[in-house]
Protein backbone atom coordinates (compact mmCIF):
# COMPACT_ATOMS: atom_id res chain seq x y z
CA UNK A 1 0.00 0.00 0.00
CA UNK A 2 0.99 3.35 -0.87
CA UNK A 3 -0.02 6.47 1.09
CA UNK A 4 -0.32 9.99 -1.02
CA UNK A 5 0.23 13.41 0.47
CA UNK A 6 -0.43 16.19 -1.06
CA UNK A 7 -1.43 19.49 0.35
CA UNK A 8 -4.92 18.97 2.01
CA UNK A 9 -5.27 15.53 -0.03
CA UNK A 10 -4.02 11.92 1.07
CA UNK A 11 -5.07 9.06 -0.38
CA UNK A 12 -4.10 5.01 -0.10
CA UNK A 13 -3.41 2.94 -3.48
CA UNK A 14 -2.31 -0.96 -3.60
CA UNK A 15 0.85 0.11 -5.59
CA UNK A 16 2.35 1.09 -8.84
CA UNK A 17 3.37 -0.94 -11.37
CA UNK A 18 6.15 -0.84 -13.71
CA UNK A 19 5.78 -1.94 -17.36
CA UNK A 20 8.16 -3.67 -19.55
CA UNK A 21 8.01 -0.09 -21.16
CA UNK A 22 9.70 1.73 -18.16
CA UNK A 23 5.89 3.28 -17.47
CA UNK A 24 4.17 3.64 -14.40
CA UNK A 25 0.80 2.86 -13.82
CA UNK A 26 -1.27 2.88 -10.16
CA UNK A 27 -2.64 -0.47 -9.64
CA UNK A 28 -5.84 -1.10 -7.30
CA UNK A 29 -6.87 -4.31 -6.59
CA UNK A 30 -10.57 -5.37 -5.78
CA UNK A 31 -11.68 -8.79 -4.68
CA UNK A 32 -14.93 -9.97 -5.15
CA UNK A 33 -16.96 -13.24 -5.85
CA UNK A 34 -15.62 -15.56 -9.20
CA UNK A 35 -18.86 -15.26 -11.15
CA UNK A 36 -18.68 -11.00 -10.62
CA UNK A 37 -15.16 -11.24 -11.69
CA UNK A 38 -16.29 -13.56 -14.75
CA UNK A 39 -19.27 -11.59 -16.06
CA UNK A 40 -18.40 -7.63 -15.16
CA UNK A 41 -19.74 -5.44 -16.90
CA UNK A 42 -17.25 -3.75 -19.71
CA UNK A 43 -15.99 -0.80 -17.41
CA UNK A 44 -15.98 -0.79 -13.60
CA UNK A 45 -18.12 1.52 -11.70
CA UNK A 46 -18.35 4.99 -12.25
CA UNK A 47 -16.31 6.02 -8.95
CA UNK A 48 -13.33 3.69 -8.83
CA UNK A 49 -12.80 5.25 -12.19
CA UNK A 50 -12.40 9.11 -10.67
CA UNK A 51 -10.96 7.84 -7.72
CA UNK A 52 -8.52 5.89 -9.91
CA UNK A 53 -7.95 9.46 -12.18
CA UNK A 54 -7.39 11.38 -9.08
CA UNK A 55 -4.54 8.92 -7.84
CA UNK A 56 -2.73 9.44 -11.02
CA UNK A 57 -2.64 12.91 -10.65
CA UNK A 58 -1.87 13.17 -6.90
CA UNK A 59 0.77 11.07 -7.38
CA UNK A 60 2.56 13.24 -9.84
CA UNK A 61 1.67 16.26 -8.13
CA UNK A 62 3.18 15.02 -4.88
CA UNK A 63 6.05 12.84 -6.61
CA UNK A 64 6.68 14.87 -9.87
CA UNK A 65 6.82 11.44 -12.19
CA UNK A 66 4.91 10.58 -14.74
CA UNK A 67 2.40 7.97 -14.47
CA UNK A 68 0.92 6.55 -17.89
CA UNK A 69 -2.60 5.40 -16.30
CA UNK A 70 -4.59 3.37 -14.00
CA UNK A 71 -5.16 -0.23 -13.50
CA UNK A 72 -8.18 -1.83 -11.45
CA UNK A 73 -7.14 -5.86 -11.27
CA UNK A 74 -10.63 -7.81 -9.98
CA UNK A 75 -9.43 -10.92 -8.08
CA UNK A 76 -12.08 -13.79 -7.03
CA UNK A 77 -11.75 -14.21 -3.41
CA UNK A 78 -12.40 -18.08 -3.93
CA UNK A 79 -9.84 -18.62 -6.40
CA UNK A 80 -7.49 -15.35 -7.10
CA UNK A 81 -4.98 -16.82 -9.46
CA UNK A 82 -7.49 -18.80 -11.70
CA UNK A 83 -10.14 -16.30 -12.42
CA UNK A 84 -8.76 -12.00 -12.50
CA UNK A 85 -9.93 -9.21 -15.06
CA UNK A 86 -7.87 -6.26 -15.67
CA UNK A 87 -9.31 -2.70 -16.41
CA UNK A 88 -6.75 -0.03 -17.51
CA UNK A 89 -6.95 3.39 -19.20
CA UNK A 90 -4.00 5.42 -20.11
CA UNK A 91 -4.55 8.73 -19.50
CA UNK A 92 -3.85 12.12 -21.95
CA UNK A 93 -1.95 14.95 -21.09
CA UNK A 94 -4.86 17.07 -21.23
CA UNK A 95 -7.14 15.13 -18.95
CA UNK A 96 -4.65 14.89 -16.18
CA UNK A 97 -3.86 18.57 -16.48
CA UNK A 98 -7.86 19.27 -16.02
CA UNK A 99 -7.90 16.88 -13.07
CA UNK A 100 -5.17 18.61 -11.51
CA UNK A 101 -6.74 22.09 -11.68
CA UNK A 102 -9.82 20.57 -10.54
CA UNK A 103 -7.65 19.18 -7.19
CA UNK A 104 -6.39 22.49 -6.69
CA UNK A 105 -10.11 24.53 -7.32
CA UNK A 106 -11.69 21.55 -4.63
CA UNK A 107 -8.85 22.04 -2.37
CA UNK A 108 -9.52 25.92 -2.03
CA UNK A 109 -13.51 25.17 -1.98
CA UNK A 110 -13.97 23.06 0.64
CA UNK A 111 -11.77 25.56 2.84
CA UNK A 112 -14.92 26.74 3.30
CA UNK A 113 -16.51 23.18 4.20
CA UNK A 114 -14.04 23.02 6.95
CA UNK A 115 -15.03 26.60 8.61
CA UNK A 116 -18.80 25.04 9.19
CA UNK A 117 -19.87 24.70 12.62
CA UNK A 118 -23.65 25.63 12.24
CA UNK A 119 -26.60 24.92 9.51
CA UNK A 120 -26.46 28.76 9.12
CA UNK A 121 -22.95 28.56 7.56
CA UNK A 122 -23.89 26.26 4.85
CA UNK A 123 -25.55 29.62 2.81
CA UNK A 124 -21.62 30.59 2.75
CA UNK A 125 -20.61 27.21 1.92
CA UNK A 126 -23.75 26.89 -1.01
CA UNK A 127 -22.55 30.83 -1.90
CA UNK A 128 -18.84 29.56 -2.72
CA UNK A 129 -19.76 26.40 -4.39
CA UNK A 130 -17.76 25.24 -7.40
CA UNK A 131 -20.40 24.38 -10.01
CA UNK A 132 -23.03 27.20 -10.44
CA UNK A 133 -24.64 25.47 -13.46
CA UNK A 134 -24.04 22.75 -15.71
CA UNK A 135 -21.81 24.51 -18.25
CA UNK A 136 -19.49 24.61 -14.35
CA UNK A 137 -19.95 20.79 -13.79
CA UNK A 138 -19.25 20.25 -17.75
CA UNK A 139 -15.99 22.94 -17.17
CA UNK A 140 -14.68 21.46 -13.96
CA UNK A 141 -15.63 18.16 -14.20
CA UNK A 142 -14.70 16.53 -17.19
CA UNK A 143 -16.78 13.33 -16.36
CA UNK A 144 -19.99 12.29 -16.34
CA UNK A 145 -22.33 11.47 -13.63
CA UNK A 146 -20.93 13.61 -10.99
CA UNK A 147 -22.69 12.48 -7.77
CA UNK A 148 -23.09 15.86 -6.04
CA UNK A 149 -24.90 17.48 -9.47
CA UNK A 150 -28.52 17.83 -8.11
CA UNK A 151 -27.29 19.01 -5.14
CA UNK A 152 -25.03 21.85 -6.22
CA UNK A 153 -27.67 23.18 -8.63
CA UNK A 154 -31.15 22.92 -6.27
CA UNK A 155 -30.29 24.83 -2.71
CA UNK A 156 -32.87 22.79 -1.17
CA UNK A 157 -31.60 19.32 -1.90
CA UNK A 158 -28.29 20.66 -0.34
CA UNK A 159 -29.17 21.74 2.86
CA UNK A 160 -31.17 18.26 3.00
CA UNK A 161 -28.18 16.14 2.38
CA UNK A 162 -25.91 18.60 4.64
CA UNK A 163 -28.79 17.77 7.43
CA UNK A 164 -28.58 13.99 6.81
CA UNK A 165 -25.31 13.76 7.14
CA UNK A 166 -24.92 15.64 10.67
CA UNK A 167 -28.02 13.71 11.93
Amino acid sequence: EIGVKYRAWSAHLDGIYLSDAKERWVTDYKTTKTRFVETKASRPPYSYVIQQKYYVCLLELELGIEIAGWMLVYLARDNPFSHSRIFEERMSKTEKDAIKKNILRLEKQHKHLFRVDKMSDTKTLYKNRLCRSIQDHNKYFPYEGCPYKNPCFHPELMVREIRNAVN
